[in-house]
């Protein structure tokens, strides 16, 4: 973002391309034990640490927390894929946001926890319930809260605008969740444009009837990833996440760059590091700016 300020900077989050990652939490380096497990087959998703993830250029970070007692730890709030716990604690997560944004000062993240799933959506205690949302609230702004955006600055306010304020990581949070938790400071959830397809041509059909006519004046996601039923997984109809992300990974340049470069905000992928999701989102930006300076000058023309 620092260097392209002079393109980006004026712009709102919803009208830019913003290269982002599916359960950006649930990572693991590849390795051996990657290999034949089929649970971390379907579970993993990226290659690299969240940290990491924001350091070759991701800006959107896809969230789901559970509750789990851990042995040997206090935390019990945890980064998880669905069901499946991850080896991310909440806490682990939003340390490695700051760490970042302290590291790069123009800089904005934008930290989606889109889901609550076990020990939220099984739990019947409004009370308990509650008690669980503050202490993950708590956690989070414990770490970021001097740079969390408030929503009372709304989705026009542009990206010079927010890091001029150094207010530079957006949280969005479980619409569903917010008669238990509210707070300036958090962000309706990213509205996630999830076809749940486990071929191509369902997929391209899903974006093809939604990139274009959801409402652009808030931010959403292009949930860019095939989807495995339980079936499928069952009778082997797949390898692995990481196969299917190289189906569709390899299909992005085509459909955002070229085929829906107008509509498109925020691009969540799978193993991220096999798609030039970053390099398309700095493309389409730069030349999405451009035909808009000339639109500008055309009808000031007339």
């Amino acid at each position: 973002m620092e260097n392209n300020l002079s393109i980006i900077g004026d712009k709102k989050l919803p009208s830019l391309v913003i290269p982002g990652t599916h359960d950006s939490g649930s990572y693991e380096k590849w390795g051996p034990k990657s290999v034949g497990d089929i649970i971390r087959g379907f579970t993993i998703t990226q290659d690299e640490s969240i940290y990491n993830q924001l350091v070759y250029g991701i800006r959107y970070l896809d969230m789901r927390v559970g509750y789990h007692n851990v042995s040997g730890y206090d935390d019990k709030l945890w980064i998880v894929h669905d069901i499946v716990r991850t080896d991310v604690t909440l806490r682990s997560a939003a340390e490695q946001v700051k760490d970042f944004l302290k590291a790069a000062p123009k800089e904005i993240v934008i930290f989606d926890f889109h889901r609550f799933v076990t020990g939220f959506l099984d739990e019947k205690n409004v009370e308990i319930l509650k008690k669980r949302y503050k202490e993950f609230f708590d956690i989070i702004s414990s770490e970021l809260k001097d740079l969390m955006i408030p929503f009372s600055l709304g989705y026009g306010v542009t990206v010079n605008e927010l890091i001029r304020k150094n207010k530079r990581v957006l949280i969005g949070f479980d619409i569903n969740a917010r008669k238990y938790l509210f707070n300036e400071l958090l962000w309706p959830n990213v509205r996630q444009q999830w076809g749940e397809k486990d071929e191509l041509q369902p997929l391209i059909q899903y974006f093809e009837d939604t990139l274009c006519t959801d409402n652009k004046n808030t931010l959403r996601s292009a949930m860019a990833e095939l989807t495995p039923t339980m079936e499928g997984i069952f009778k082997l109809k797949y390898k692995s996440l990481r196969h299917l992300a190289l189906l569709t990974n390899a299909e992005f340049t085509n459909w955002f760059s070229d085929r829906w470069p107008t509509c498109v905000n925020i691009i969540a992928a799978d193993y991220f590091l096999s798609s030039n999701v970053v390099d398309i989102a700095l493309s389409v930006n730069h030349r999405n700016s451009i035909h808009q300076k000339q639109f500008k000058r055309f009808h000031s023309f007339y």
